[in-house]
């Protein structure tokens, strides 16, 4: 099991979804086609990013707030 993603709502930890699945039940209907378009047409180093923004944006918390670390490209490792 994933460990929650938690960011600021109202001034309150809410937790975000941190799974693909779980952002794509989690976002609005009316952003879905929105989500759907971006996430396929994000390049590899986008992705983080991109889903860290809907993961919150679907939560409902406030942009720019997150409380659980989150890697960028300079922290992941390449394979091999």
């Amino acid at each position: 099991m994933n460990p929650p993603l938690r960011a600021l709502s109202d001034g309150e930890l809410v937790d975000v979804p941190s799974t693909v699945d779980e952002i794509r039940a989690a976002v609005q209907p009316t952003q879905s086609e929105a989500f759907e378009r971006e996430l396929g047409g994000a390049t590899f180093h986008a992705l983080p990013r991109l889903l860290l923004h809907w993961a919150i944006q679907a939560a409902g918390a406030e942009a720019g707030t997150p409380s659980a670390p989150v890697a960028t490209s300079a922290e992941i490792t390449p394979f091999g």
